[in-house]
């Protein structure tokens, strides 16, 4: 796999990793993201990071989840195993 194409499925996973813990944060189910305007297949996708939003999309998931843009595609932190 080419160096870009790994960084953006890295990138994807950022993604799904991020939004679950969000929905996870305020305490939603991902059916409760339809008061947001998402199907709550569309959430699976995204957070099985099998589907890639646009842009616009990602805005929404962010103002949806209280979150900024840019924690959406942050590398999240990995708790070491003590």
């Amino acid at each position: 796999m080419r160096n870009t194409e790994k960084n953006y499925s890295q990138m994807l996973q950022n993604l799904a990793s991020n939004v679950k813990r969000a929905r996870l944060r305020k305490k939603l189910r991902q059916v409760d993201m339809i008061d947001y305007g998402f199907s709550e297949r569309f959430i699976q996708k995204v957070e099985s990071g099998s589907y890639s939003p646009n842009l616009y999309t990602v805005h929404r998931l962010a103002e949806a989840l209280e979150i900024e843009i840019h924690e959406i595609f942050k590398q999240p932190i990995s708790k070491s195993k003590n």
